[in-house]
């Protein structure tokens, strides 16, 4: 985990090697806290190339969630990383749908941010019932985004 947030993809290559089987080796690049996966943390630090590489591993649980159900997506959109955004969107098994325990998705996050480069890359992946969903607190992604005065969310189309 520490090597995820520093980006020292060489040390998680030779850890990721040494391991003897498959197991094992998704063990590693999937361990788990309460609050944190590697992928998560390098999510987090915006750690692109740890990313890329914890992608083209066999095995990695890109939708694993942790406390309050976060996932890396989800806290990608939070810290406004575009690319890391594009790097998720593009495994095979991203799901953007999932909603952490106050009902709040990775296009909530995003919204909130008003990081709207990353709201374009969601929106296709979206039905129009998920985008209107409503978070526990009754807001939708839109209605954080002119809560928070992102006019540049708003108007994304």
């Amino acid at each position: 985990m520490v090597a995820s947030r520093l980006g020292h993809t060489e040390i998680m290559n030779e850890l990721y090697m040494f391991k003897k089987n498959n197991a094992l080796k998704m063990d590693l690049i999937n361990s788990k806290s309460m609050h944190q996966t590697p992928l998560i943390i390098a999510s987090h630090a915006k750690q692109l190339k740890t990313v890329e590489y914890l992608l083209s591993r066999d095995g990695i649980l890109v939708n694993d969630r942790v406390h309050d159900g976060w996932n890396a997506l989800m806290v990608a959109c939070e810290v406004g990383s575009t690319s890391i955004v594009s790097a998720l969107m593009k495994h095979p098994k991203i799901e953007v749908r999932i909603m952490r325990n106050n009902g709040y998705s990775a296009l909530h996050q995003a919204c909130l941010g008003g990081h709207n480069e990353i709201v374009q890359l969601l929106l296709p992946a979206m039905t129009t019932s998920f985008i209107n969903l409503e978070g526990k607190d009754n807001q939708t992604p839109l209605s954080l985004a002119v809560w928070n005065n992102h006019s540049d969310v708003v108007n994304v189309r």
